[in-house]
């Protein structure tokens, strides 16, 4: 049973970390594109 438990929080801090991956990788699209928009003058700001 223990060893059970185990493995089963392995996978969930997996799942966890693949989130936490998947977020920071959004975040940097959404920099990006935030970037080029500053750079181009004919794109309205986002905000």
């Amino acid at each position: 049973m223990k060893l059970t438990t185990i493995s089963s929080l392995k996978q969930n801090d997996l799942e966890f970390a693949n989130i936490i991956v998947g977020y920071n990788n959004l975040n940097r699209k959404i920099e990006t594109v935030v970037k080029v928009n500053q750079k181009d003058p004919k794109t309205p700001a986002l905000n």
